[in-house]
């Protein structure tokens, strides 16, 4: 009996791969434009850079970008941090999960209509007890995509009205439409950064070679 490791973990019924979304699927979600630009506010520098004009396709666009550029490298490669007390590759990755994961529950309070006040998070002291560097950076990349296709069915199930309910996290004022574009680019926002100071600007996804002596 083979002890591989599958690439994708499975349902009871069957394999699935959490990039493939269904032509049906797109098909049947309502859209769900950019909210209205605010002077100020501090993750417009996310919802800026989101790929798309409706955010479940926006949320599959960047997804793929992520996957597509991280899931070729090796565990050695992935444990790479391009200067002393940086982040490692699976370390920024891991910051992105638990990012989504806590963003995901702020806008399924807000779209729920929560009046209380939502709390922050230290994304410092979270990634000092984070034990992303024991885990195989294989199962990171599952654990994205898994947390990425979660986060698209929550958004896709959420009433037109519901995702401009606003309600207060981290001491700011926001909306559940705002937090849904603010996940959509908030992982493009850290892979630019992995281009340009982890991966050599001459290598695409596919193809790294990171010189680890640097």
């Amino acid at each position: 009996m083979s002890t591989g490791r599958t690439k994708w973990r499975f349902t009871s019924k069957k394999f699935f791969n959490p990039k493939t979304i269904s032509i049906d699927y797109l098909s049947q979600h309502m859209t769900i434009n950019k909210p209205t630009p605010r002077e100020n506010f501090y993750f417009q520098r996310y919802i800026k850079v989101a790929l798309k004009d409706d955010l479940i396709s926006s949320l599959i666009a960047s997804r793929d970008e992520v996957i597509d550029t991280l899931q070729p490298l090796s565990e050695e490669q992935s444990n790479y941090a391009y200067q002393k007390g940086k982040w490692t590759i699976k370390e920024v990755l891991s910051h992105c999960i638990d990012t989504e994961r806590i963003l995901a529950y702020r806008a399924l309070c807000i779209s729920r209509n929560e009046t209380a006040e939502l709390p922050g998070f230290d994304q410092d002291k979270y990634a000092k007890e984070d034990p992303a560097s024991d885990i195989p950076f294989k199962d990171l990349v599952e654990e994205y995509a898994l947390i990425r296709r979660s986060t698209i069915l929550l958004f896709k199930r959420m009433k037109q009205q519901n995702l401009d309910f606003s309600g207060i996290a981290s001491g700011v004022e926001i909306s559940a439409r705002e937090l849904g574009w603010t996940i959509a680019g908030h992982d493009l926002h850290h892979l630019k950064v992995i281009r340009e100071r982890y991966l050599p600007s001459n290598q695409g996804p596919g193809s790294v070679n990171l010189n680890l002596s640097w």
